[in-house]
């Protein structure tokens, strides 16, 4: 029953009653058993979504970002959050990332991040270049800055991590959990990484290199994404290579490509 033909969906959360929102490039579909949209102010795309713990569904678009509540009548809609930032802070392209971490929730652009909490907004800006990618780790934010490294949001400041500099010209796609304070690191050109996370002392944080069968993989698909599955199971996807399948010790056991019935 899935009608809609824009160019591209980009994320998708549930919520506690089971309505499933996606993000895509004309506004957020809703299915709750029959399809709706939902339009975001400006008429901007919807590039992606966050829950928070108490089940409020937080959305970054085009120079454009909010929250979905309820109007009077008791329909879901699009409230802005962003129409109201300062001149300078207006102009800051696609949040590629939104991300909620207890009551806090940041929106991640390129050359904004916005840290949303207690009803204020704060804006920060990158070092050198830009902010390229961003990931939830522990109870911390951590933001690739492409010319600098990783950083970690502590209290209201970015601190940059010790001896991360290795990143600084190298694309990260993904950091997904495997065991207590322990994480995975993908990499396109250069593989696979192990975090240690230091929950206490984030900026101590510890990014070790391994060896993987998975890095000739990655870096001849175009690595983009990862995600994880349950506790036994993670999902890569890549440009080039569709979808590869890993254990919980991130060893391939299944590829999915066009020849499976993947779409482009």
């Amino acid at each position: 029953d899935y009608r809609y033909n824009s160019e591209q969906n980009w994320c998708s959360v549930q919520d506690e009653d089971g309505r499933i929102f996606i993000a895509n490039n004309t506004s957020i579909l809703l299915y709750d058993g029959v399809w709706a949209t939902i339009e975001l102010r400006n008429a901007s795309k919807c590039i992606s979504l966050a829950i928070d713990p108490k089940n409020k569904i937080f959305v970054g678009g085009e120079n454009e970002f909010g929250c979905l509540g309820e109007s009077p009548e008791g329909k879901i809609e699009y409230q802005s959050l962003s129409k109201d930032l300062p001149v300078k802070d207006k102009d800051f392209g696609l949040v590629w990332a939104t991300r909620c971490i207890n009551n806090e929730v940041f929106f991640c652009s390129n050359t904004k991040l916005f840290w949303y909490k207690d009803g204020k907004i704060r804006s920060y800006s990158p070092e050198r270049d830009l902010f390229h990618t961003f990931f939830v780790v522990g109870d911390h934010l951590f933001i690739r800055e492409k010319q600098v490294g990783f950083k970690v949001f502590i209290n209201g400041e970015l601190k940059k991590v010790d001896d991360t500099e290795i990143f600084a010209n190298q694309r990260v796609d993904f950091i997904l959990p495997y065991k207590k304070n322990m994480y995975w690191v993908g990499t396109r050109n250069n593989g696979l990484y192990l975090l240690l996370n230091d929950p206490e002392h984030p900026c101590k944080s510890i990014f070790t290199k391994i060896k993987s069968p998975l890095d000739a993989w990655m870096a001849k698909n175009e690595l983009y994404c990862g995600a994880k599955i349950n506790e036994n199971k993670y999902a890569l996807g890549s440009l080039k290579g569709g979808i590869i399948l890993v254990d919980k010790n991130f060893k391939p056991f299944k590829s999915v490509t066009e020849k499976e019935g993947l779409q482009d």
